[in-house]
Protein backbone atom coordinates (compact mmCIF):
# COMPACT_ATOMS: atom_id res chain seq x y z
CA UNK A 1 0.00 0.00 0.00
CA UNK A 2 1.36 3.87 -0.67
CA UNK A 3 2.31 5.66 1.74
CA UNK A 4 1.01 9.24 1.62
CA UNK A 5 4.49 11.12 2.81
CA UNK A 6 4.76 15.07 3.11
CA UNK A 7 6.91 16.59 4.39
CA UNK A 8 7.12 19.35 7.40
CA UNK A 9 10.06 21.87 8.31
CA UNK A 10 8.79 24.25 10.82
CA UNK A 11 8.34 23.72 14.23
CA UNK A 12 5.17 25.63 14.40
CA UNK A 13 3.40 22.96 12.37
CA UNK A 14 0.70 21.72 14.13
CA UNK A 15 1.51 17.48 14.25
CA UNK A 16 4.95 18.93 15.63
CA UNK A 17 3.32 20.96 18.16
CA UNK A 18 0.91 17.91 18.72
CA UNK A 19 3.99 15.47 19.27
CA UNK A 20 5.61 17.44 22.09
CA UNK A 21 2.55 17.84 23.89
CA UNK A 22 2.33 14.21 23.89
CA UNK A 23 5.75 14.50 26.16
CA UNK A 24 3.40 15.32 29.46
CA UNK A 25 0.70 13.01 30.70
CA UNK A 26 -1.92 15.70 30.65
CA UNK A 27 -1.23 15.77 26.77
CA UNK A 28 -1.45 12.15 26.55
CA UNK A 29 -4.96 11.71 28.73
CA UNK A 30 -6.72 14.75 26.77
CA UNK A 31 -5.85 13.71 23.33
CA UNK A 32 -5.81 10.10 24.39
CA UNK A 33 -2.99 9.47 22.11
CA UNK A 34 0.97 8.73 23.13
CA UNK A 35 4.08 8.51 21.37
CA UNK A 36 6.18 5.52 19.86
CA UNK A 37 9.79 5.90 19.66
CA UNK A 38 11.50 3.43 17.31
CA UNK A 39 11.04 0.67 15.08
CA UNK A 40 10.16 -2.16 18.03
CA UNK A 41 7.87 -0.21 19.38
CA UNK A 42 6.34 0.60 15.98
CA UNK A 43 5.99 -2.86 15.28
CA UNK A 44 4.70 -4.11 18.36
CA UNK A 45 1.82 -1.58 18.10
CA UNK A 46 1.32 -2.84 14.81
CA UNK A 47 1.17 -5.97 15.88
CA UNK A 48 -1.44 -5.41 18.54
CA UNK A 49 -4.11 -3.67 16.07
CA UNK A 50 -3.53 -0.33 17.70
CA UNK A 51 -4.17 2.62 15.62
CA UNK A 52 -1.02 4.32 14.22
CA UNK A 53 -2.46 7.71 12.83
CA UNK A 54 0.75 9.72 12.18
CA UNK A 55 4.18 8.45 11.76
CA UNK A 56 7.39 10.73 11.63
CA UNK A 57 10.32 9.41 9.81
CA UNK A 58 14.00 11.06 9.23
CA UNK A 59 14.32 10.17 5.74
CA UNK A 60 12.75 8.00 2.60
CA UNK A 61 15.30 5.21 3.86
CA UNK A 62 14.28 5.20 7.28
CA UNK A 63 10.82 3.88 5.54
CA UNK A 64 12.45 0.44 5.46
CA UNK A 65 11.72 0.48 9.99
CA UNK A 66 8.10 0.29 9.09
CA UNK A 67 6.10 -2.93 8.54
CA UNK A 68 4.86 -2.87 4.87
CA UNK A 69 0.97 -3.42 5.85
CA UNK A 70 0.75 -0.38 8.33
CA UNK A 71 -1.48 2.23 6.84
CA UNK A 72 -0.97 5.81 8.12
CA UNK A 73 -0.05 9.38 7.54
CA UNK A 74 3.87 9.64 6.95
CA UNK A 75 5.81 13.11 8.11
CA UNK A 76 9.04 13.49 6.69
CA UNK A 77 10.99 15.75 9.06
CA UNK A 78 14.75 17.42 9.08
CA UNK A 79 16.86 16.31 11.90
CA UNK A 80 16.55 19.10 14.25
CA UNK A 81 12.40 18.16 13.89
CA UNK A 82 12.64 14.63 14.52
CA UNK A 83 15.10 15.81 17.83
CA UNK A 84 12.52 17.87 19.05
CA UNK A 85 9.59 15.65 18.67
CA UNK A 86 11.97 12.89 20.78
CA UNK A 87 11.95 12.27 24.17
CA UNK A 88 15.59 10.42 24.21
CA UNK A 89 19.08 12.53 23.30
CA UNK A 90 19.39 10.94 20.09
CA UNK A 91 16.26 10.68 18.50
CA UNK A 92 15.58 7.43 16.41
CA UNK A 93 14.81 7.40 12.51
CA UNK A 94 11.12 6.18 13.20
CA UNK A 95 8.71 7.84 15.81
CA UNK A 96 4.81 7.00 15.37
CA UNK A 97 1.92 9.20 17.20
CA UNK A 98 -0.58 5.82 18.73
CA UNK A 99 -4.29 5.80 19.61
CA UNK A 100 -4.55 4.32 23.21
CA UNK A 101 -5.55 0.67 23.15
CA UNK A 102 -8.32 -0.48 24.58
CA UNK A 103 -8.65 -3.57 26.75
CA UNK A 104 -11.25 -5.21 28.75
CA UNK A 105 -10.97 -6.01 32.46
CA UNK A 106 -10.28 -9.78 32.63
CA UNK A 107 -10.81 -9.69 36.33
CA UNK A 108 -13.88 -7.83 36.27
CA UNK A 109 -15.10 -10.32 33.57
CA UNK A 110 -14.79 -12.93 35.61
CA UNK A 111 -16.63 -11.21 38.65
CA UNK A 112 -19.51 -10.89 35.99
CA UNK A 113 -19.50 -14.44 35.21
CA UNK A 114 -19.54 -15.46 38.85
CA UNK A 115 -22.60 -13.22 39.46
CA UNK A 116 -24.49 -14.99 37.08
CA UNK A 117 -26.94 -17.63 37.44
CA UNK A 118 -24.94 -20.41 35.34
CA UNK A 119 -20.95 -20.47 37.46
CA UNK A 120 -18.59 -22.57 35.32
CA UNK A 121 -15.73 -24.87 37.70
CA UNK A 122 -12.31 -23.00 36.64
CA UNK A 123 -9.91 -25.20 35.39
CA UNK A 124 -6.50 -23.13 35.92
CA UNK A 125 -5.48 -20.18 38.23
CA UNK A 126 -5.67 -16.83 36.77
CA UNK A 127 -3.00 -14.29 37.92
CA UNK A 128 -3.63 -10.73 38.26
CA UNK A 129 -1.05 -8.22 39.19
CA UNK A 130 -1.09 -4.75 41.30
CA UNK A 131 1.58 -2.35 41.58
CA UNK A 132 1.04 -0.02 44.36
CA UNK A 133 3.15 3.47 43.59
CA UNK A 134 6.10 1.98 41.16
CA UNK A 135 7.58 5.55 40.68
CA UNK A 136 10.32 4.85 38.69
CA UNK A 137 9.92 4.42 34.49
CA UNK A 138 12.30 1.43 33.80
CA UNK A 139 11.07 -0.59 36.92
CA UNK A 140 7.39 -0.18 36.10
CA UNK A 141 8.41 -1.17 32.23
CA UNK A 142 10.31 -3.89 32.99
CA UNK A 143 7.95 -5.07 35.61
CA UNK A 144 4.92 -5.46 32.67
CA UNK A 145 7.56 -7.63 30.62
CA UNK A 146 8.32 -9.57 33.17
CA UNK A 147 4.54 -10.12 34.53
CA UNK A 148 3.17 -11.18 30.90
CA UNK A 149 5.98 -13.29 30.45
CA UNK A 150 4.88 -15.60 33.68
CA UNK A 151 1.84 -15.60 32.47
CA UNK A 152 -0.06 -12.87 33.94
CA UNK A 153 -3.67 -11.86 32.98
CA UNK A 154 -3.64 -8.22 33.66
CA UNK A 155 -2.05 -5.76 35.98
CA UNK A 156 -3.25 -2.99 38.15
CA UNK A 157 -1.65 0.37 38.79
CA UNK A 158 -2.61 2.65 41.20
CA UNK A 159 -3.03 6.48 40.89
CA UNK A 160 0.00 6.77 42.45
CA UNK A 161 2.50 4.96 40.02
CA UNK A 162 3.94 6.47 36.61
CA UNK A 163 2.10 6.99 33.18
CA UNK A 164 1.76 3.59 31.52
CA UNK A 165 2.54 5.41 28.42
CA UNK A 166 5.47 7.19 29.59
CA UNK A 167 7.94 7.09 26.70
CA UNK A 168 10.29 5.43 29.36
CA UNK A 169 8.11 3.08 30.56
CA UNK A 170 6.95 1.28 26.90
CA UNK A 171 10.61 1.52 26.04
CA UNK A 172 12.02 -0.69 29.20
CA UNK A 173 8.89 -3.08 28.84
CA UNK A 174 10.09 -3.25 24.71
CA UNK A 175 6.53 -2.97 23.70
CA UNK A 176 4.97 -5.51 25.70
CA UNK A 177 3.06 -2.61 27.46
CA UNK A 178 0.37 -3.89 24.16
CA UNK A 179 0.69 -7.37 25.42
CA UNK A 180 -2.55 -7.41 27.40
CA UNK A 181 -5.00 -5.13 30.22
CA UNK A 182 -3.22 -2.66 32.28
CA UNK A 183 -5.39 -0.21 34.32
CA UNK A 184 -5.00 2.43 36.82
CA UNK A 185 -7.29 1.25 39.94
CA UNK A 186 -7.50 3.03 43.79
CA UNK A 187 -7.17 0.91 46.61
CA UNK A 188 -10.61 1.58 47.42
CA UNK A 189 -11.97 0.66 44.10
CA UNK A 190 -9.95 -2.79 43.95
CA UNK A 191 -11.54 -3.15 47.77
CA UNK A 192 -14.71 -2.88 45.78
CA UNK A 193 -14.12 -5.22 42.93
CA UNK A 194 -12.83 -8.12 44.70
CA UNK A 195 -14.87 -7.67 48.42
CA UNK A 196 -18.38 -7.69 46.36
CA UNK A 197 -21.30 -8.25 48.65
CA UNK A 198 -22.93 -11.22 46.52
CA UNK A 199 -21.62 -14.16 45.35
CA UNK A 200 -18.43 -12.98 44.26
CA UNK A 201 -17.23 -12.86 47.82
CA UNK A 202 -17.62 -17.34 47.95
CA UNK A 203 -15.21 -17.33 44.83
CA UNK A 204 -13.13 -14.23 46.34
CA UNK A 205 -8.90 -14.31 45.61
CA UNK A 206 -6.12 -14.94 47.44
CA UNK A 207 -4.49 -11.54 47.62
CA UNK A 208 -1.05 -12.30 48.29
CA UNK A 209 1.21 -8.97 49.68
CA UNK A 210 5.04 -8.35 49.56
CA UNK A 211 6.02 -8.00 52.52
CA UNK A 212 9.65 -8.83 53.59
CA UNK A 213 9.13 -8.90 57.16
CA UNK A 214 6.78 -11.59 56.49
CA UNK A 215 7.48 -15.35 58.15
CA UNK A 216 5.78 -16.85 55.05
CA UNK A 217 7.97 -17.81 52.18
CA UNK A 218 6.92 -17.10 48.79
CA UNK A 219 7.71 -21.07 48.11
CA UNK A 220 4.54 -22.13 51.46
CA UNK A 221 2.27 -20.28 49.65
CA UNK A 222 -0.77 -22.45 49.97
CA UNK A 223 -4.23 -21.58 47.81
CA UNK A 224 -7.11 -23.24 47.06
CA UNK A 225 -6.98 -24.36 43.00
CA UNK A 226 -10.39 -23.31 42.20
CA UNK A 227 -9.26 -19.21 43.49
CA UNK A 228 -7.71 -17.31 41.48
CA UNK A 229 -4.82 -14.99 42.87
CA UNK A 230 -3.71 -11.26 43.10
CA UNK A 231 -0.44 -10.74 43.64
CA UNK A 232 0.02 -7.12 45.19
CA UNK A 233 3.75 -5.41 45.18
CA UNK A 234 4.60 -1.74 46.69
CA UNK A 235 6.60 0.80 45.89
CA UNK A 236 10.14 0.80 45.16
CA UNK A 237 11.57 1.97 48.83
CA UNK A 238 8.31 1.75 50.82
CA UNK A 239 6.70 -1.13 50.23
CA UNK A 240 3.01 -2.10 50.62
CA UNK A 241 1.47 0.74 52.31
CA UNK A 242 -0.76 -0.54 55.77
CA UNK A 243 -4.05 -0.21 53.31
CA UNK A 244 -2.80 -2.72 51.18
CA UNK A 245 -2.03 -5.16 53.37
CA UNK A 246 -5.14 -4.89 55.18
CA UNK A 247 -6.64 -6.27 52.01
CA UNK A 248 -4.49 -9.15 51.71
CA UNK A 249 -5.60 -12.79 52.63
CA UNK A 250 -1.91 -14.02 52.87
CA UNK A 251 1.52 -11.98 53.58
CA UNK A 252 4.76 -13.72 51.64
CA UNK A 253 8.78 -12.82 51.86
CA UNK A 254 11.77 -14.15 49.21
CA UNK A 255 14.20 -15.83 52.23
CA UNK A 256 17.64 -14.52 51.38
CA UNK A 257 21.39 -15.52 51.60
CA UNK A 258 24.78 -14.50 52.89
CA UNK A 259 23.35 -11.24 54.54
CA UNK A 260 21.68 -9.60 51.55
CA UNK A 261 18.89 -7.48 53.45
CA UNK A 262 16.44 -7.16 49.93
CA UNK A 263 15.74 -7.37 46.67
CA UNK A 264 15.30 -4.85 43.91
CA UNK A 265 11.44 -4.66 42.84
CA UNK A 266 11.75 -6.20 39.88
CA UNK A 267 14.00 -8.90 41.02
CA UNK A 268 11.43 -9.86 43.94
CA UNK A 269 8.62 -9.56 41.34
CA UNK A 270 10.22 -11.90 39.06
CA UNK A 271 11.05 -14.57 41.67
CA UNK A 272 7.24 -14.69 42.56
CA UNK A 273 5.79 -14.65 39.79
CA UNK A 274 7.70 -17.18 37.84
CA UNK A 275 7.65 -19.16 41.34
CA UNK A 276 3.65 -19.47 40.86
CA UNK A 277 3.90 -19.69 37.39
CA UNK A 278 5.93 -23.15 38.22
CA UNK A 279 3.84 -24.54 40.71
Amino acid sequence: MALDIQTIVSKENQYIKLARYLHQKRGREEKNLFLLEGKTLVEEAHKKDIKIPFLFIRDLESLKEIPRQINTQVFELPEDLMARIATTENPPPVIAIAEMPKFEDPLEQQQLSLLSETIEVKKTTNTYLYCENITDPGNLGSIIRTAFAAGVKSIYLSPGSVDVFNTKVLRASVGTAFYGPIKYLGLEELKAKIQNETKAKAMSLEIVGTCPRSDKAYQDLQFSPFKDVLILIGNETRGLSDQAKELCTQLISIPLENGVESLNILAATSVILFGLKAR
